[in-house]
């Protein structure tokens, strides 16, 4: 069974990193380094949970039972400290390279990161409740997480090489990847028209993924190139 779930757990993680990599066609990045920051994503799990859990006590939540509880967590855990924690990632380990050289490499990364702590979460969740769970995890939860993570990972490619503000777009960036996370996880977490609700959110991002790739791509230094 070992074998199996971590199969079950990185096959969505993987084909959606592929779908997402073959995007960047005019200066594709490095595959040894979207493999690693694929890995380092995963194993900011274990340190995810290790804040989230104190910080959910903190904010009186230990269990969730009203809509306030779902509010918190979601917001204000989960999307903060789960996008936070993707985006250090990406900014700590290869923002500065010199491969790094496009806007549309942030958006790779980033998916790359998301997608790796997406398929790390999946382990937690096939053994907590079953292998049926990946038929929901893999094109929900794990596209989820690739969605919400593009977000800043287009701003942190248009703060490299835009002339705008860079601490205001990446503030922007990250704020709006962690409002749509914590979205996402208060609709399932209300069950308010929650399938209807999570279909719509994630449609509208994959929508605005596809603009931002267009846009980051139009504004490569390769694009005359390409």
């Amino acid at each position: 069974m070992g074998i199996l779930v971590w199969i079950l757990a990185f096959v969505p993680g993987i084909i959606w990193l592929v779908y997402v990599y073959k995007k960047d066609k005019l200066e594709p990045e490095p595959i040894g380094w979207v493999i690693l920051v694929f890995i380092c994503g995963a194993l900011l799990v274990p340190l995810c949970v290790l804040i989230e859990k104190p910080l959910s006590s903190g904010l009186g939540v230990d269990t969730i039972r009203t809509t306030a509880d779902a509010a918190k967590v979601s917001w204000f855990v989960a999307g903060l400290v789960e996008e936070g924690a993707k985006f250090l990632l990406v900014i700590g380990l290869v923002s500065y390279r010199r491969t790094f050289n496009e806007p549309m490499d942030g958006i790779v990364y980033a998916a790359a990161a998301a997608l790796g702590f997406a398929s790390a979460e999946n382990i937690i969740y096939i053994k907590k409740f079953g292998a049926f769970v990946i038929l929901l995890r893999g094109p929900l939860s794990t596209l989820g997480h690739m969605l919400f993570s593009s977000i800043w990972g287009y701003a942190i490619g248009k703060a490299k090489f835009g002339r705008e503000n860079r601490l205001s777009l990446l503030a922007k960036g990250f704020i709006l990847s962690a409002f749509f996370h914590g979205l996402y996880d208060f609709l399932l977490f209300t069950k308010v028209l929650a399938a209807l609700a999570v279909y719509l959110v994630l449609t509208t991002l994959r929508k605005m993924l596809l603009r931002m790739v267009a846009e980051a791509q139009a504004k490569s230094p390769f694009a005359e190139s390409g």
